[in-house]
């Protein structure tokens, strides 16, 4: 029977991991590799890649992959691909990188995106993209080396995104989605380049640097001989980009309707909810982007960070919390949580705003200065008063998100690291008064992408079929209306305090 299965990878080449993952046809993750990708920042506000180093480390992961399938990797159809979304990756006409890739994550094009606000482009261009151009968007960074590096852009042939970098170390085409594009040049409704836009920023010279763009559901070749033998596989298998990591994560936890809504606490903090048209209101806020899959798009709203708020906290303040974890031979989180159970909702009088390390906040506001802060600290409060407050601030920042999606939600699919917590799931039902379920698997990115090229490939007649044998749910949580009526005063408080410190943040900084 082996012999007849078919495997689908997934690859998502994140900022920081490249994760190569196969599934079998029910969607279990039979085998996970990873590789480090290196960020190098040679000044302040600059975030860069090695481009040869990402497809070194891309390869290192499929290999790695198809070493632990064994036999079995001859049964590997197709290669689906998503990764970080936006920044500039930058090749020439033999299709060598001109310049290190500049990621989503550079500032250096921060003035020139506050000139845009400042002048009314922002918005225009918002009009037309769905998207509020911010200083790692592709047509940023372009125009920034229009002024400074334009010898690099007069080498340059293409400018690409990660993910379609290693698309084409795989297969040669050369070839972006309107899911990537859409953020920076992409007509919302033409699903097209936008001349308009260009123009508006001025890079319309640059317009010869922009690929064509290829539907998420259709196959870009196969692997290329030489790199099918580096891998060890055949060059029968079937490579597909899917659309850029946030709307290809709504796959793989199964949000594929419209209505279906999805949000992640990982690196970054997404909410987002499939729509059957574009809808942009209100406006400025967040991005409205094709799915992948014909006629549908997700609106999404995201802070720069989750997680990592998280982390910063553990390792500044829970020093004795590990401690006694270990003693009692307890995981940390559980150890954790039992005792932030005990506080109740809204902390004993302490809030906080989960902008930690952020370079600002792009949405559900837009405010470059905002900083994560907790206030109404006073002597009764102790260390797990402060980590209740935060978890509950993350909350705060989803319930803030969804307050600006125009479409309201049942059910939340919920994944990435904090999905892990039954505290978090829990608190996230109650403060959005809906049930929130987590997908089984741990790599939506991954699976999103496998997905989008079995479907792409012709293995299921449609993403509905596709995502019925993959998606399976492990939890559910179920709302407590006595504790959302608890949650909605908490965020009265919260919801109007970017307008109250937005002139500290601008002072302070």
């Amino acid at each position: 029977m082996r012999e007849q299965e078919n495997l689908f990878v997934g690859i998502d080449a994140g900022t920081t991991l490249i994760k190569a993952v196969v599934f079998d046809e029910n969607g279990r993750e039979l085998f996970i590799a990873q590789e480090t990708s290196q960020v190098e920042s040679s000044q302040l506000d600059y975030q860069e890649m090695d481009m040869h180093k990402v497809w070194q480390a891309a390869q290192s992961a499929i290999k790695s992959l198809v070493k632990q399938v064994g036999k079995r990797a001859a049964n590997i159809r197709t290669i689906g691909i998503t990764g970080q979304g936006c920044g500039a990756w930058l090749i020439d006409k033999e299709g060598e990188p001109v310049r290190k890739a500049i990621l989503w994550t550079d500032q250096r094009a921060n003035d020139i995106v506050s000139g845009w606000a400042r002048e009314g482009i922002a918005e225009k261009i918002y009009k037309i993209s769905g998207c509020d151009p911010f200083s790692g968007a592709q047509s940023a960074i372009i125009k920034w080396l229009s002024i400074y590096e334009p010898d690099i852009l007069r080498k340059a042939s293409h400018a690409l995104y990660c993910k379609d970098w290693i698309r084409y170390k795989l297969t040669g085409r050369i070839a972006v989605d309107s899911s990537e594009g859409s953020i920076s040049y992409v007509d919302i409704y033409k699903e097209q380049y936008s001349e308009d836009i260009l123009n508006l920023i001025g890079i319309g010279a640059y317009r010869k640097l922009l690929p064509e763009l290829q539907p998420c559901d259709e196959v870009s070749g196969t692997l290329l001989p030489e790199v099918a033998t580096e891998l060890g596989l055949s060059t029968e298998v079937q490579v597909v980009g899917a659309a850029f990591d946030v709307s290809t994560s709504a796959i793989g936890v199964g949000a594929i309707a419209d209505g279906d809504a999805c949000t992640i606490f990982g690196t970054a903090l997404i909410s987002e909810v499939v729509i059957d048209k574009p809808n942009i209101e209100p406006l400025n806020v967040g991005f409205t982007i094709p799915l992948g899959i014909k006629n549908r798009w997700v609106r999404m709203v995201n802070t720069h960070l989750g997680m990592p708020n998280q982390d910063w906290y553990l390792k500044n303040f829970c020093y004795e919390d590990y401690q006694q974890a270990e003693k009692e031979g307890k995981n940390i989180f559980d150890h954790l949580q039992q005792i932030l159970r005990t506080i109740p909702i809204g902390s004993e009088g302490v809030l906080f705003n989960p902008f930690i390390h952020a370079p600002g906040v792009r949405a559900p506001f837009l405010h470059k200065n905002a900083k994560g802060h907790f206030i109404g600290l006073a002597p009764h409060h102790t260390r797990h008063h402060l980590l209740r407050a935060l978890y509950e601030g993350i909350v705060l920042a989803v319930m803030h998100m969804y307050d600006n999606i125009p479409r309201p939600v049942k059910i939340v699919n919920f994944a990435g690291g904090g999905a892990r917590s039954d505290l978090w799931g829990q608190m996230l039902a109650d403060a959005l008064n809906v049930v929130v379920r987590v997908p089984n698997g741990s790599e939506f990115g991954a699976k999103g992408a496998a997905i989008n090229a079995a479907v792409a490939a012709g293995y299921f007649d449609s993403y509905e079929a596709a995502v019925a044998k993959f998606i399976t749910y492990e939890r559910e949580y179920d709302p407590d209306y006595e504790a959302h009526k608890k949650y909605k005063k908490l965020f009265a408080f919260y919801a109007p305090l970017y307008q109250t410190l937005g002139d500290t943040w601008e002072n302070f900084a």
